[in-house]
């Protein structure tokens, strides 16, 4: 339970003396393991599969969006809670109750992954010490307080030196609301988390995009590259504060081949943006852009920010910093 999927496997086809033998899985467990990731898996990907539709998006899309954190090693958390939930289960209803819980620990899960990765530009060993002694060996206990453990560590540090809690949480809030272009790995979590809600906010008004073809356009990276995108370049709006400039406010996923394109045009001015993405951008974020606005500039910016910021917050379960006098 305390390895990496690296050192699992490595050490699994060494030599391992008898009095060790008991620490890995039976031949049957083995079976049983692959059968349950099988068919995880396939609910989880084939698009004629229905039995997990009615899930929220970022629920039937936590595996993925955990993956974007800086934690992705835990990938196999759905199915490490199925193989200790489902036993020898027969009943498909039963089963699948099991796997809905499953995607749902993993969203927690991924939930203060996101926050411990926007928090550190690298992976936290004490984040890895809760992972394996509290949540893991938790799920192998079927403990029910797993995701309270969870959410009771999103606005506190990992580190126990760290004992300000007002101070971890304001750190938080800037560094959601700060300039997230500096780094890679940030600015890629809070843009494909903002625009999934984007894409769950426009099934909610009526249009029908399939998750299937939601998690092919965000996770499929050979058949759908993307950018993560200034909405405005600097030579097309009035901003002059780099922070604000490069904040999830500016920012937007965006087709690599859309970008490239609109990155080629000289005149920047001798297009509509708003009507060039409606015509051709499959991502509804783009789309939302403009959709209560016909300009951009600092205003519109900070209106964006502050609500994908407080979207975002919402879903983590992150504190809003206190007011300063």
């Amino acid at each position: 339970m305390k390895k990496s999927n690296e050192t699992f496997f490595d050490e699994l086809f060494k030599y391992v003396k008898n009095e060790h033998t008991k620490e890995y899985l039976t031949i049957n467990d083995f079976e049983r393991a692959v059968e349950i990731y099988l068919e995880l898996f396939t609910i989880l990907n084939d698009k004629t599969n229905q039995t997990l539709h009615d899930l929220n998006i970022t629920t039937f899309l936590a595996p993925e969006l955990l993956e974007t954190t800086r934690y992705s090693r835990y990938w196999t958390i759905p199915y490490v809670y199925a193989f200790f939930n489902i036993q020898d289960m027969s009943n498909k209803r039963d089963k699948h109750r099991v796997y809905v819980e499953a995607l749902k620990l993993t969203e927690e899960l991924y939930k203060y992954f996101v926050v411990q990765s926007i928090c550190n530009e690298k992976v936290i060993n004490s984040v890895q010490t809760f992972v394996c002694n509290t949540v893991l060996m938790g799920i192998k206990d079927k403990e029910d307080s797993v995701v309270d453990a969870i959410r009771g560590k999103i606005n506190i540090s990992p580190n126990s030196w760290e004992t300000d809690n007002d101070a971890r949480v304001s750190w938080i809030n800037e560094r959601l609301t700060g300039n997230i272009y500096e780094n890679y790995v940030r600015a890629r979590i809070l843009c494909v988390l903002s625009a999934i809600f984007d894409e769950q906010s426009s099934i909610t008004e009526g249009n029908d995009v399939p998750v299937f073809s939601t998690k092919n356009y965000f996770f499929n990276w050979k058949e759908h590259p993307y950018d993560l995108e200034h909405i405005y370049s600097r030579k097309e709006t009035d901003v002059s504060d780099s922070k604000l400039y490069n904040s999830l406010g500016n920012l937007v996923v965006l087709e690599r081949p859309i970008n490239r394109l609109l990155g080629g045009k000289k005149d920047v001015n001798g297009y509509d943006k708003k009507a060039y993405y409606d015509d051709n951008s499959i991502y509804a974020a783009p789309k939302r852009v403009f959709k209560h606005c016909n300009e951009w500039g600092t205003k519109q910016i900070e209106d964006r920010l502050l609500q994908k910021t407080d979207e975002i917050r919402k879903y983590l379960g992150v504190f809003e910093s206190k007011k300063q006098n």
